[in-house]
């Protein structure tokens, strides 16, 4: 990391289950290829009483996650959802991880110097692609969302995840996502480039 201009390298993986197929031994890989500051990660397919799983990724960095399954459900099959977010341990006593009641959330608080960061592993529900309506499981995910940027107002905004929306397609989750981004004055940087290129 870049303490003097406050840069902090990141990445982001779906990682469709954090077992098998030495899938921690990749994401090791890739923050070690790449000298990753932070990793977020969606799909962690982790159950409450596996997250210490992300504790095993890598000897330098910290962790922290939510499962996607309830605590409470009985689960047939294999798990589902889940996100966590990986930083270097240097970081540690910067690191406030911020609690969300949202299982597709998950977020820490960063504060570098006089520059605070609010970083925030999203996994939104699937796209209802030329829908004309929003599902109420997206309403909910983007109400949690909002929710945390007002509550840190005054924060840098690292957002990243699996956000299953489109800006370019302009259906119902599209249209609703990129309000609540102007809304709280962010920016979608996956499509800012795309426009950028063209």
């Amino acid at each position: 990391m870049d303490q003097s201009n406050k840069s902090l390298k990141t990445g982001s993986y779906n990682c469709t289950g954090l077992f098998g197929d030495n899938k921690i031994g990749y994401v090791k890989d890739l923050i070690v290829m790449n000298k990753l500051d932070l990793l977020l990660l969606q799909e962690t397919w982790l159950v409450s009483n596996g997250m210490h799983t992300l504790n095993s990724v890598h000897d330098d960095y910290s962790a922290h996650g939510v499962s996607g399954v309830p605590s409470d459900q009985l689960i047939a099959g294999r798990p589902y959802g889940g996100v966590a977010i990986l930083w270097n341990a240097v970081l540690d006593k910067d690191v406030k991880i911020i609690e969300v009641k949202c299982n597709m959330l998950c977020g820490i608080e960063l504060s570098l110097s006089d520059v605070k960061y609010l970083v925030i592993c999203c996994y939104m529900p699937c796209d209802n692609y030329p829908g004309s309506h929003v599902n109420d499981e997206f309403l909910q995910v983007c109400d949690a969302l909002e929710c945390l940027l007002i509550k840190y107002p005054n924060h840098k905004v690292i957002l990243g995840g699996d956000m299953n929306v489109d800006l370019c397609r302009g259906n119902a989750h599209a249209q609703y996502y990129e309000m609540l981004l102007q809304r709280n004055d962010q920016v979608d940087l996956w499509t800012h480039f795309i426009e950028r290129d063209r």
